[in-house]
């Protein structure tokens, strides 16, 4: 990067992540990519993937390049021990297609922002350490943006369409290779499975579905007439062991069913779910034109000049990411049924093979319950829920999603003054907890007096032991403090992030050429070295005393 500075930087990540010093001499060496240890070997990855339902071939990366793996001390989880480092925006690779490679500055801040944001509020995440910017031009349909680097950090940076390309090339040999450098590298418990325990909970019953004999019929002239299908072979269960692929499969179904469930519950719109952009670690990656709710709408779409038919608009996003959860399992087929004693394929009982798309489609059954209860926990903390009870989802959490729906409230706003619902009698005839329109709190709809009725009995059922009015205004208070922790203060907005890079991108061109980290600060643009967001409309809760 010419004249590079650094914009940003996240003193978090470099300390707590990478266990890096801030003040470490080689650091902005590293990220100005103008110096690299001797024993550095830089890589770009190679990946295909579907786009909007189609399968595109190869796609990247075409402007990241990952400058190493950087040990991580004393971590406790052995699938973190390293942590990738890697620029995004530093120029073409061998896979950049018709890009330049470049990335501009508005982008870079974007997903920077973006990152540290889901971190803070513990929405698992690749994560941001730097945004370089410098003097590069970069052409863009709307003329020239200032170019920028961004330096990023995962485990692995390993998606769906890794699978995929291979997967589609033939090569089913470097899928095999893929998937054990994936479950040796970042899921090593899934290696072996030798306690008894384990064997049992590793155990499914298949529901096989034989394959239909068919045969034509024909006329005397020879033209065929119908068909006849037999035999007829009804489905059975098959109880197999799963092997580490068909483990690796269903943890992967796991950790993605609960990410989309956190994007659910905090509003968080990604736009372009692809499987390009779907991490096999389960964590959000590749920012591009995503959002966050302002006003709550199940058909909200942060990519509507390309998505034009929605379907990766907000309340497709569980159905979606299940869809490419079938596409990677598609990639799998082959080995989830390999005897890993002999490698040959599985048999039932009677000697008949098993058929690898069986085990896909009963490990695919899992994401939904997974999906629902995590969303379910995660909704009932949001309202202050301490019990579990049958119908929560149903009878609480889902009409009053449509309340909102219909009213056009503000998702978190709502939920910030929801924190000061009074159970007491007196506070609930008075208060009759926050209004659905929070600029005007006037004119309260039926229905939502109506859920506040059944949300005050749901309260009071959970404080069945407190009896008298302080009591009861203390156990207010508790919900209150417990609510305020999952509900964020602050919501990265559209103009938050529009402000933020009009802000950044004069600031480089003051501090491009100057010193190393630009003349506005003595280090950085940005500085998340606590759980900070912006807002450019703060919503303050009602005051709860």
């Amino acid at each position: 990067m010419p004249n590079a500075t650094l914009v940003a930087l996240s003193s978090k990540v470099a300390s707590e992540v990478l266990q890096v010093e801030v003040d470490d001499e080689q650091l902005p060496q590293i990220l100005f990519a103008t110096h690299l240890p001797s024993r550095a070997r830089p890589w770009a990855h190679n990946y295909g993937g579907h786009q909007f339902g189609y399968y595109s071939g190869q796609l990247g990366d075409g402007r990241c390049i990952s400058l190493g793996q950087i040990p991580i001390e004393g971590a406790a989880d052995k699938a973190v021990c390293l942590q990738e480092l890697q620029l995004k925006g530093c120029g073409k690779t061998p896979y950049s297609r018709f890009g330049d490679g470049h990335a501009i500055l508005s982008s870079t801040i974007r997903e920077f922002l973006a990152c540290e944001y889901l971190a803070a509020i513990g929405i698992p995440t690749t994560r941001s350490l730097a945004v370089v910017g410098g003097s590069r031009a970069v052409y863009r349909e709307n003329g020239v943006e200032s170019g920028a680097c961004l330096a990023r950090v995962a485990p692995s940076f390993i998606r769906f369409g890794t699978f995929e390309l291979f997967w589609y090339r033939g090569e089913r040999h470097l899928v095999r290779q893929l998937a054990d450098y994936v479950v040796k590298r970042h899921f090593p418990s899934l290696e072996n499975s030798s306690k008894e325990i384990d064997n049992l909970r590793d155990t499914i019953s298949v529901v096989t579905r034989p394959n239909l004999h068919v045969t034509e019929e024909h006329s005397l002239n020879g033209e065929i007439q119908g068909v006849i299908i037999e035999p007829f072979a009804p489905t059975r269960n098959v109880d197999i062991q799963l092997n580490k692929y068909a483990r690796l499969f269903r943890e992967v179904v796991r950790r993605t069913a609960i990410l989309v469930a956190h994007w659910q519950a905090v509003g968080f719109v990604h736009g372009v779910l692809n499987t390009d952009n779907m991490s096999i670690l389960g964590i959000t990656l590749d920012f591009g034109p995503f959002m966050f709710l302002d006003v709550y709408d199940p058909w909200a779409c942060s990519n509507e000049s390309v998505d034009e038919t929605g379907r990766y608009r907000f309340e497709n996003q569980p159905k979606m990411v299940l869809w490419n959860l079938s596409k990677l399992g598609r990639t799998l087929v082959d080995l989830v049924v390999l005897d890993e004693s002999n490698d040959l394929p599985m048999a039932d009982g009677d000697g008949t093979p098993l058929d690898g798309k069986d085990v896909i489609r009963q490990l695919l059954e899992s994401f939904e319950p997974i999906f629902v209860e995590k969303y379910t926990d995660l909704m009932r903390k949001k309202i202050g829920l301490r019990l579990s009870k049958d119908g929560d989802l149903e009878n609480l959490i889902l009409p009053l999603l449509w309340i909102m729906a219909d009213a056009g409230v503000d998702y978190n706003g709502f939920f910030l003054r929801l924190c000061c619902f009074k159970s007491s009698d007196m506070a609930f005839d008075e208060e009759l907890g926050p209004p659905v329109d929070p600029p005007t709190g006037v004119n309260l709809p039926e229905s939502y007096i109506k859920w506040a009725r059944q949300y005050r009995s749901r309260l009071l059922i959970e404080q069945a032991a407190s009896k008298s009015a302080s009591q009861i205004a203390a156990e207010d208070n508790r919900r209150t403090e417990r609510m305020r922790k999952v509900n964020p203060t602050f919501t990265l907005r559209g103009m938050d992030i529009g402000r933020s890079c009009e802000k950044f991108i004069e600031q480089s061109r003051v501090g491009a050429g100057g010193s190393r980290y630009g003349e506005n600060s003595p280090r950085s643009g940005i500085n998340t070295g606590g759980n900070q967001a912006s807002s450019a409309r703060t919503l303050i809760p009602q005051r709860c005393d």
